[in-house]
């Protein structure tokens, strides 16, 4: 029982090294100076387990490139059938060999453990970077993604030729682009000064709008062109603190959080007031909020009138 368990457990490890050569076949490493450039997603595919293999490309009309700049931040561009076009700044880190020659490049979001690994095939048809799995089990896909150089470019040139509008994201900051509605948490009852408070946040535009209305006078009020910078750790250069204005905002656990002190029951107390992304199913964004915000604040005369009851 025990031998066979052991022939089961080589057999197994042997699969995983025959796997693990077959994806580093191909692998031409190049200098540095030949791999920068601007790279365009040429083939995309996915198979599951005893399924077909699936043309992302085709299936979901995928374009994609990366700007490989060979410093520590290039670019990432994305777009499919179901959303617009994005840029994004990601970080690059750099493999090599013994002979100072890059094997892989890989590059990341900055946001959680979100890396992308590329294996550098230098070829005289062209430059590509590789990532692949050969074959589909019940623990992981087969895939293959292979980008090829198209353009010199280490800068957005060559892509804004293409998608010109497009916006672009600095690292590690598109996850704050959006809606948030801001609460003051505190135990069972709300204690803010606002009926409501929004902001609509343009990380690509660096601004923010904010809207409110006070419970003092039940009034909408509209804040637009608010400055939005972003304070960064000097060693991750990952964002650790939003600015709205002259408002700063700590990202703890990646959510905008600032901490006041509000009078409550006659007392100061401090609280923190969170900014959680707004999502309605009923709201439609390009309508506008105005409809929605009027709502909130009817809603607030209403429970007026009920505890006065």
């Amino acid at each position: 029982m025990k031998l066979s368990t052991k022939i089961k457990s080589i057999v197994l490890v042997i699969a995983l090294l025959a796997a693990l050569a077959s994806v580093f076949v191909g692998c031409i490493p190049a200098k540095l100076e030949k791999i920068v450039g601007t790279y365009k997603l040429i083939t995309d595919t996915n198979q599951k387990y005893e399924q077909e293999t699936v043309d992302r490309i085709e299936t979901y009309g995928i374009e994609s490139y990366l700007v490989i700049t060979g410093n520590d931040y290039g670019y990432y561009v994305y777009k499919d059938n179901y959303s617009s076009v994005t840029c994004k700044e990601v970080s690059l880190s750099y493999a090599k060999n013994d002979d100072d020659e890059i094997t892989s490049v890989t590059y990341s979001t900055g946001i959680s453990t979100d890396q992308h690994s590329f294996n550098v095939n230098a070829q005289k048809e062209g430059t590509f970077l590789v990532a692949s799995w050969p074959s589909a089990s019940k623990l992981i896909d087969a895939f293959e993604k292979k980008y090829k150089k198209v353009s010199d470019a280490t800068d957005l040139s060559y892509v804004k030729t293409l998608y010109p509008d497009m916006p672009v994201y600095p690292y590690a900051t598109y996850i704050y682009d959006g809606m948030y509605y801001a609460e003051i948490a505190t135990p069972n009852t709300n204690f803010a000064d606002y009926i409501y408070k929004f902001y609509d946040v343009d990380v690509p535009g660096g601004s923010a709008t904010c809207y409110y209305a006070l419970k003092a006078d039940k009034t909408p009020i509209t804040e637009r062109n608010l400055p939005l910078t972003f304070i960064r750790n000097e060693s991750t250069s990952k964002p650790e603190t939003m600015k709205i204005g002259e408002i700063p905002f700590t990202l703890e656990n990646e959510s905008p959080v600032r901490e006041l002190t509000i009078p409550i029951q006659d007392v100061n107390a401090d609280v923190k007031e969170y900014l959680y992304q707004f999502y309605d199913p009923d709201v439609n964004p390009d309508d506008g909020y105005e409809a929605y915000f009027l709502g909130l604040i009817e809603e607030y005369e209403n429970s007026l009138q009920e505890k006065a009851e």
